[in-house]
């Protein structure tokens, strides 16, 4: 018999899998290292189940697994570039439906739009503190969410997205 984390885990990986998938694909840039990663953090977390010990939410502690298997993925490639397995128009169209969400402003979605290939690139070129606080936001989470995984106070939370957003809108400009 199931226990009830362990059913809690599975409607988690129903609700939330394409915001992992997002996380995922944000560190790699492959669609299906993205998914790999996230197939390995749901079998990783369902195996580990019994250490979970809800100081966070369930979703919290599955989220930063995603991003450990994300990042051990990433680790393992070697420094050759691998080719994209589908086209820039397809990753574009991606990007643009996943990034639409409450987080963004109705002028940052144009912006978005109209700018995202070169925004993906600087994204890619903020210091990484300023980085991923904007992924896992944009991601969707809340700013007590990002505090809580990074175990960073709020108020670092909020300036570093605030000091990622204009810097990228300088280098936007």
């Amino acid at each position: 018999m199931q226990s009830a984390r362990h059913r809690e885990l599975e409607q988690l990986a129903v609700t939330h899998l394409p915001l992992f998938h997002r996380v995922a694909y944000r560190r790699l840039h492959d669609y299906e290292d993205a998914r790999d990663a996230v197939q390995d953090a749901f079998l990783r977390a369902s195996k580990e189940l019994h250490q979970f010990r809800g100081e966070a939410k369930l979703s919290t502690w599955l989220g930063s697994i995603v991003i450990h298997e994300a990042l051990m993925k990433l680790r393992r490639r070697t420094n050759k570039k691998v080719a994209m397995r589908v086209s820039d128009r397809e990753k574009e169209q991606v990007i643009l439906r996943n990034a639409i969400s409450p987080v963004l402003s109705a002028e940052e979605v144009l912006i978005l739009k109209n700018h995202s290939a070169t925004l993906r690139e600087h994204i890619q070129k903020l210091t990484e503190p300023h980085r991923v606080v904007l992924e896992m936001r944009m991601a969707g989470k809340m700013v007590e969410e990002i505090a809580e995984e990074l175990n960073i106070p709020e108020g670092t939370v909020k300036a570093r997205i605030s000091r990622g957003k204009k810097i990228l809108a300088r280098w936007m400009n």
